[in-house]
C-alpha cells in the first residue's frame, strides 16, 4: 500500500481530539485509495459515490458512515510535479462534500412545496433520495429510491445526467470503463413532484384569472369595435356632406372659380379658428358670424376678363300664356325636362351654363376656358337646343296638354368681351356668378 501522509487539513483538527490526522496514511482508507486509483487511470479529477462521515474518516476500521442525516462524496484532484507530458502525480487534494451541497441550489429562491430528487449511480446501482424545498435539500433515504413504490407521478418525472461533462472527460482520458470507480459511470438525477407540490397549482385561481383576462379582452375588443363603428359612421357622414357640397359648388361655378373659393374659405377658416379668436367664435356663434360678415367685404373680389366669348339667351315663346293655364307641377315638369336636355348638350359641346331665370336659359362659350371657335360652337349648341325643344314638347303633349307642342324656343346670340366674377353678400347663400 503506497504511503500518502496527511500534512494539511481544513478546518484544523481539534487539539483535544484523541486522533490528530497529521502524517496519517490516508491510503489506509478504502475511499481515498479508490479515488487515487481512479486518478492514476484517468489523470483527471474524480469524485466517489458515497464516503464516510468526516468525523470517522481517519478511523481505518470504519467502513460506513455513522451519521445518517447526510450523505457525503469524496472529491479528489491530483497534484502534479510539473506541466507537460512527462508529469507525475506527487500528491492529492481531497474534499469531503455533502450531497446536499449539489442539490440545495436546484430550486434556490423558489418557495414552492417540495419535490423529490432521486440520484442513481449506474456503476454501483446505489440510489438515494432527497427532498428539495426552496434552497434546502433534506436526506430522505440514504440507500433507496423512495419514489419507486409511488408511481402516481412517474409520468411527470424529469431526469437529467449528473456531472455529464465531467464523467465524459474522465472516460475519454482513461480509454475504458473502469468498473472499480463510479467516475466512469454517470449519475442520473430524477425530479418527481409531490402531493404538496401539486397542491400549489390546484385551485380556482387560474380559472378566475383566465376568466378575468378573457372578460377584459372581450370588453376591450367590444369597445374598440363600437369606437370604430362610430368613427366610420362619422367619417361617412363628413364624406357624404363634403361630396354633396362639392357637387353643389361644381354645378354653380366653373373649376377656376371653385379653386379660388376653396382657397379663400381655407384661408378664412385658418385665420378665424386659430388662437383666442377661434375659441371665441366657437363659444359665441353670434359674435363669430358678425366678424365673418364684416370681413366678407374686405376679401379680394373674384373677377376675370374674357375678350373672346359668345353668350346665348334662350327663352320659351308662348310660355307665359301656356303656364297661366297649368298647374305649378306641370310647369316645372316642362322646365325640368328641357333644362335637363340642354345641360346634357352643354356638357357635350363644352358650353358653360350661367343660369336660368324662369323660362330663360343663359349659357356662354369661351369661358372659363378660352377658345377661338366660340361663335361656331355656340351656334351649334343653339341649333341642338331648338331641335331638342321640339322633341321634348312632342313627348309631353299627352301629359301637359295638346298645345304644348306649339311652344317654341327663341334664341339670341352675342359675341364680344365679358367680365365674369362672383358677387358675395353677407350670407353664405347669396354668392352668384355674374357676367357683363
Amino acid at each position: 500500500m503506497p504511503l500518502s501522509p496527511v500534512w494539511m487539513t481544513s478546518p484544523p483538527p481539534n487539539p483535544n481530539s484523541d486522533l490528530i490526522p497529521i502524517n496519517f496514511n490516508i491510503m489506509s482508507n478504502p475511499s481515498f485509495l479508490l479515488a487515487s486509483e481512479t486518478i492514476a487511470a484517468t489523470e483527471r479529477p474524480t469524485f466517489e459515490d458515497v464516503c464516510e462521515n468526516p468525523t470517522t474518516l481517519f478511523h481505518p476500521n470504519s467502513l460506513a458512515q455513522t451519521d445518517l442525516s447526510e450523505l457525503y462524496t469524496l472529491l479528489a484532484v491530483p497534484a502534479w510535479n510539473e506541466y507537460g507530458d512527462s508529469r507525475t502525480i506527487v500528491g492529492y487534494f481531497f474534499a469531503i462534500v455533502p450531497w446536499s451541497f449539489y442539490l440545495s441550489d436546484i430550486l434556490d429562491g423558489y418557495k414552492a412545496n417540495p419535490v423529490v430528487a432521486v440520484l442513481r449511480n449506474k456503476c454501483s446501482g446505489k440510489a438515494f433520495s432527497y427532498q428539495i424545498t426552496g434552497g434546502e435539500a433534506i436526506l430522505l433515504d440514504p440507500a433507496e429510491d423512495v419514489h419507486q413504490n409511488d408511481p402516481e407521478y412517474e409520468a411527470m418525472a424529469y431526469a437529467e445526467p449528473f456531472a455529464e461533462e465531467f464523467v465524459k472527460d474522465a472516460n475519454e482520458s482513461s480509454g475504458e470503463n473502469n468498473s472499480n470507480s463510479c467516475i466512469s459511470n454517470d449519475f442520473t438525477i430524477t425530479i418527481y413532484p409531490t402531493k404538496q407540490f401539486e397542491s400549489t397549482y390546484r385551485g380556482n385561481e387560474p380559472v378566475l384569472y383566465t376568466v378575468a383576462v378573457l372578460a377584459i379582452f372581450l370588453f376591450t375588443a367590444l369597445a374598440f369595435m363600437v369606437f370604430d363603428w362610430i368613427s366610420q359612421r362619422n367619417q361617412r357622414g363628413i364624406m357624404d356632406t363634403a361630396i354633396r357640397q362639392n357637387a353643389l359648388v361644381s354645378s354653380l361655378f366653373p373649376k377656376n372659380i371653385q379653386k379660388k373659393l376653396m382657397e379663400e374659405i381655407k384661408e378664412e377658416s385658418t385665420k378665424n379658428n386659430s388662437g383666442k379668436a377661434g375659441l371665441r367664435n366657437y363659444l359665441n356663434n353670434e359674435e363669430g358670424e358678425e366678424e365673418q360678415q364684416e370681413g366678407v367685404g374686405k376679401t379680394k373680389p373674384i373677377a376675370d376678363l374674357f375678350p373672346e366669348t359668345t353668350i346665348m339667351f334662350a327663352d320659351i315663346a308662348g310660355f307665359t300664356a301656356w303656364s297661366s293655364t297649368r298647374e305649378p307641377s306641370q310647369v316645372f315638369t316642362l322646365l325640368e325636362a328641357l333644362y335637363h336636355e340642354f345641360d346634357k348638350i352643354a356638357k357635350r359641346r363644352r358650353v358653360f351654363k350661367v343660369e336660368v331665370v324662369g323660362d330663360c336659359y343663359v349659357a356662354v362659350c369661351g369661358l372659363p376656358d378660352p377658345r377661338i371657335d366660340h361663335g361656331v360652337v355656340m351656334a351649334k349648341f343653339a341649333n341642338d337646343c331648338m331641335h331638342k325643344m321640339t322633341e321634348v314638347t312632342n313627348k309631353l303633349v299627352v301629359e301637359l296638354g295638346p298645345d304644348t307642342n306649339e311652344l317654341g324656343l327663341r334664341v339670341g346670340l352675342h359675341s364680344g368681351t365679358v367680365v365674369a366674377g362672383v358677387l358675395r353678400g353677407t350670407s353664405h347663400d347669396s354668392s352668384s356668378l355674374v357676367t357683363q
